[in-house]
């Protein structure tokens, strides 16, 4: 199966939020706005948004989880050392902005080493603390998402 990647710029940073897609599954990584946006770009993908991945917990990263999460019914991933970023806004940086943004709570914890696995699509997960606590990579074969780890 061939697999796609599509990137789009969102929200008042100018995040990168990716929509990886393999076979009938799409992973949507680092929804950090716009969250119409990125539903009207998953479904002309076509497919189900099985995953979002939250390559750190910061605001620009998480913003439009909940929206995408209502949508999608997908599962939420984030490492294990930044889950509780979602849930405190002086954490995730939201209340910077003079927002009081929380996140669901994720399905699934990430640690250094695990897979995740979209259609035919294998990423393992590096963890890269430094920018936050559970800052990860996810690198596959020809490519990967750095999150902020390349700032």
């Amino acid at each position: 199966m061939a697999r796609t990647i599509t990137r789009l710029v969102v929200g008042p940073l100018e995040t990168n939020c990716y929509i990886l897609k393999s076979g009938d599954e799409l992973a949507v990584i680092d929804p950090g706005g716009d969250a119409q946006r990125i539903l009207t770009e998953a479904g002309d993908m076509g497919g189900a948004v099985k995953y979002i991945i939250d390559t750190h917990g910061h605001v620009d990263h998480i913003a439009a989880n909940r929206e995408v999460i209502e949508a999608t019914g997908a599962e939420l991933l984030i490492h294990e050392m930044d889950a509780r970023l979602l849930a405190h806004p002086d954490g995730n940086l939201s209340s910077l902005m003079g927002m009081s943004l929380t996140s669901p709570s994720p399905s699934r914890l990430l640690k250094e080493g695990d897979k995740v696995v979209v259609g035919d699509e294998e990423m393992s997960v590096l963890h890269t603390p430094g920018h936050t606590p559970g800052g990860i990579c996810l690198m596959a074969a020809g490519y990967a998402f750095t999150g902020d780890t390349l700032f």
